[in-house]
């Protein structure tokens, strides 16, 4: 019997945008000493030794994974910060989507109120990010995603009728069915 069960991670890429933060925060500091040394000693070394501690705090904030978890028609949604604090952020249930197809489809492009979009992504160049449309209290919510194969397979055997795939998933999809 075939298992039900397939745990996808998805390493966030560290954006520029980052880096450039905190390249910034470390200029503040160092101007802000060099401007606040002339003026009070006791706050410069109160600023300084600040900084230096939610830097430490926060220095490694940005290191961010998505966690899928897909189990018999229900989908976890965690997010693991540093490889170490994991916070659950949403639970589908398979028998609310609507649909699952790739981001840039047709059939997704035509679901045009949708009330929220939640992505959990790793914001490369991926040419495989899905989009699931969910009813989630009476609001469709797209919930973007990075799926392996095995996930793919599993939720089309959940619903096919929901499931559209690209031509590359579907043939590697048949591949396996062969083997």
């Amino acid at each position: 019997m075939e298992s039900n069960y397939v745990d996808v991670i998805v390493k966030r890429r560290v954006r520029y945008m980052d880096i450039l933060l905190r390249f910034l925060w470390i200029g503040a500091t160092v101007w802000g000493t060099l401007f606040l040394l002339p003026i009070n000693g006791m706050i410069t070394i109160f600023y300084f030794f600040g900084n230096i501690t939610l830097m430490f705090l926060f220095w490694n904030h940005y290191k961010l994974e998505y966690e899928y978890v897909y189990c018999d028609g229900q989908i976890d949604f965690d997010f693991v910060r540093n490889n170490s604090k994991r916070k659950h952020r949403l639970r589908v249930n398979l028998e609310n989507a609507e649909l699952l197809a790739p981001a840039d489809s047709e059939k997704v492009l035509n679901y045009r109120n949708i009330d929220t979009v939640e992505a959990y992504v790793s914001h490369s160049e991926s040419p495989r990010i899905y989009a699931l449309i969910v009813k989630k209290q009476d609001k469709l919510m797209k919930i973007l995603i990075e799926p392996n194969i095995k996930m793919l397979k599993l939720m089309r055997n959940k619903m096919p009728r929901k499931v559209d795939l690209r031509e590359q998933d579907l043939a590697r999809i048949n591949e396996e069915k062969q083997d």
